[in-house]
């Protein structure tokens, strides 16, 4: 089976390399992509992906428990990764329920072993120290 993600950033250049790295790397299949929080929950809503990259300061994103709550809603048993240039933010998203949480200054490889470990390809123990949140 083909995990299927959705990636939300108001930065096209992230979405694009996100994509290209997911795709490319993982043989995952991109199912759409957002710059704000309605076309995200919109997509979500029509698309039913099974992973959902979420900037964490996405435009829209005001009220995150609640937005995290009606995303879940719209699209229940997707997996929510947060990407975030600021550490505070992640913890944050650690408190709201991310399922994982990424810098967006990570590695390349360290971002790839995390969403495989969501997608379900790859070993639960990747080579280097990732800081991994895991809400199965």
């Amino acid at each position: 089976m083909v995990t299927t993600f959705v990636i939300a950033d108001d930065n096209a250049a992230v979405r694009s390399a996100v994509a290209l790295m997911l795709t490319q790397r993982l043989g995952l299949q991109i199912a759409g992509e957002a710059a704000d929080l309605p076309a995200l929950t919109s997509l979500c809503a029509n698309l039913h992906p099974d992973l959902v990259l979420l900037d964490w300061e996405l435009p829209g994103f005001d009220h995150p428990r609640v937005n995290l709550a009606s995303l879940r809603a719209a699209c229940p048993g997707v997996r929510v990764v947060v990407l975030s240039t600021l550490s505070e933010s992640c913890l944050a998203a650690q408190a709201e329920g991310a399922d994982a949480v990424i810098l967006k200054s990570e590695a390349p490889a360290a971002v790839t072993a995390i969403l495989a470990r969501l997608a379900g390809c790859c070993p639960d123990n990747p080579p280097f120290d990732i800081e991994w949140i895991d809400r199965q």
